[in-house]
């Protein structure tokens, strides 16, 4: 026993010494075997190549080295890392920036990046080269505030199970040149928050991957310029920004089965796309997409001649009005756009309508376009901020498969629908459960809702009702859900007993008759009586039968207390 005991206090007298050991030398980092009394040198280590493996912090540290051109891998225990203005890079040209040329990883780390470089025109935290690489992976937690990150092509940035946010950026919070890359995966949460000046996300393809981004109050756009993959159960939002989503050519949107895509509240539009080559946005059965209160910022006389095919939450093959060249770009034919049957995909209660159409559109079976076109209630159809197709504006090809498609309002036709003569719109048929929120009444079918005759059903002064066959193909259409003449509903004849004359005996006696045989009967529940311990002789018996027990029990334990005795 005495041997144990003098090997605990050896083996404590030795703990003590080393850890008072490490503390007087203020270790901040560690490569394998060898300590640092500085991160910093632990880092040139690395840079220089006389040291390879990962750097371990042993304390909150600031990394202030201007460039980093060798592969470095800092686990960080949970410390902090600080990456202030870079003091070899603090001049006019690279404004503070920290370089990064090869491949940099923060693992359990806490990062903060703070560039505070003064009056320049190009700042940014970060810039990676086309072979630069930044991860924060394993639980690491990054914030960036006032400059963001710029990348050249090719380069990327992977975030694996870990959270990064961006905040009050002064320019673009991120910007890559034609196109870097941004991973998103394993549970991971990616924030982009009040970029004051231009974009959230610029030239970036993103990929989500079972994890969340959101990108908002930017006061331009929320995304532009680049592919948006989300799989996984991965969501993303795009809301309170100008625009949300800006679409370039041979961009691609896609969501699969298990995702959603958010783009809520922007002022303007949710999604545009633009360019001379074709791009793909696919919605998957069971994926879902939202776009809801985007345009605030319209009125209604913006919807005429420039901006009439623009002013939308959606818009597929149209840029809108472009002021320095004084027209309307289109590039029609150029988007392949599919809901799927079974995608939830709701477009409704914005104050544009909901999508214009230049593309190929395929509406699945669970969309929803319902209360576009900034329309209130009881006010003055002239406030209206929509002239034609509250829902849609077509001058492409549009195939509604069982859509839900009403109550969308438009100021001078096609409440519900606007096709352009040189558009395709494939009609299916409208539900037996739409009501009208003009009039409340049920919807039975499509009716001509043109700019000369306008429809109306509920003014028998001046009654216009023009049925549009549902399941099939047009052109040139101007339609809205609506209803037909309505049957005013009539009473039973009670005139027999208008009379002041008391009915006869036999008629009041047929009148019950009648009556209950109208009543669906209700089944007689048969009553059992229950006898109860004052009718019987049964509870008594028992009683006496548990007393015996009791008796024969007492004295069994008697006997064999006598045996023992």
């Amino acid at each position: 026993m005495k041997k144990w005991i003098k090997m605990s206090l050896c083996m404590m007298i030795g703990f003590f010494c080393f850890s008072f050991q490490v503390k007087a030398m203020n270790v901040e980092a560690r490569i394998q075997d060898q300590n640092y009394e500085t991160f910093q040198e632990a880092l040139e280590d690395v840079l220089t190549g006389d040291q390879k493996g990962p750097i371990y912090l042993m304390e909150d540290v600031i990394l202030d080295v201007g460039t980093i051109n060798k592969d470095v891998e800092i686990i960080g225990n949970h410390h902090q890392i600080t990456v202030p203005l870079q003091s070899q890079t603090d001049d006019s040209e690279s404004q503070g920036r920290l370089n990064v040329q090869a491949t940099l990883t923060f693992n359990q780390c806490r990062v903060h990046f703070d560039n505070t470089y003064q009056n320049g025109n190009n700042a940014w935290s970060v810039v990676l080269s086309s072979q630069g690489v930044l991860e924060f992976i394993n639980d690491s937690n990054v914030t960036f505030v006032g400059h963001g990150i710029y990348a050249n092509n090719g380069s990327t940035i992977n975030v694996d199970h870990s959270k990064v946010s961006l905040s009050q950026m002064e320019y673009t919070s991120m910007m890559a040149e034609s196109y870097g890359n941004l991973n998103i995966k394993n549970d991971s949460n990616y924030t982009i928050d009040h970029a004051v000046e231009s974009n959230g996300i610029t030239g970036f393809h993103v990929f989500v991957d079972h994890s969340s981004l959101s990108v908002e109050n930017c006061t331009n756009q929320a995304m532009v310029k680049g592919n948006l993959t989300i799989t996984h159960q991965g969501n993303v939002s795009f809301s309170k920004n100008d625009v949300g989503y800006n679409m370039y050519s041979e961009n691609n949107l896609y969501v699969d089965e298990t995702s959603s895509l958010k783009m809520n509240e922007n002022k303007n539009c949710a999604l545009l796309s633009q360019g001379r080559k074709k791009r793909t946005i696919t919605i998957k059965n069971g994926g879902s997409l939202e776009a809801k209160y985007n345009g605030i910022n319209y009125q209604a006389s913006d919807d005429e001649d420039k901006y009439y095919a623009q002013t939308s939450a959606l818009n597929f093959g149209v840029y809108g009005w472009y002021e320095n060249a004084q027209k309307i770009l289109l590039y029609p034919n150029l988007d392949d756009v599919v809901f799927e049957d079974g995608a939830k995909v709701t477009i409704s209660n914005n104050y544009t309508r909901g999508i214009s159409n230049y593309g190929n559109l395929y509406l699945g079976k669970q969309t929803l376009i319902t209360n576009n076109g900034g329309y209130q209630q009881g006010e003055s159809l002239q406030t209206c901020r929509i002239g034609k197709g509250g829902g849609i504006y077509n001058a492409g090809t549009v195939t509604l498969f069982h859509t839900t498609l009403y109550n969308n309002h438009a100021r001078l036709s096609g409440d519900d629908l606007y096709s352009e003569e040189g558009g395709t719109v494939h009609l299916s048929f409208v539900s037996n459960d739409w009501i009208l929120d003009d009039c409340q009444h049920s919807i039975d079918g499509w009716y001509d809702d043109g700019l000369q005759q306008r429809w109306n059903g509920d003014d028998k002064e001046h009654l216009y009702l023009s049925l549009i066959e549902g399941k099939k193909d047009y052109h040139f259409l101007e339609v809205k859900a609506a209803h037909g003449t309505v049957q005013e509903e009539t009473k039973e004849d009670d005139s027999k007993y208008d009379s002041k004359e008391e009915p006869k005996q036999d008629e009041k006696e047929s009148e019950i008759k009648k009556t209950n045989e109208k009543i669906t009967p209700v089944k007689k529940v048969q009553k059992q009586n229950v006898q109860t311990g004052d009718e019987s002789n049964g509870a008594l018996w028992f009683t006496f039968m548990g007393l015996a027990l009791l008796l024969i029990f007492l004295l069994v334990i008697k006997y064999i207390k006598g045996k023992r005795d």
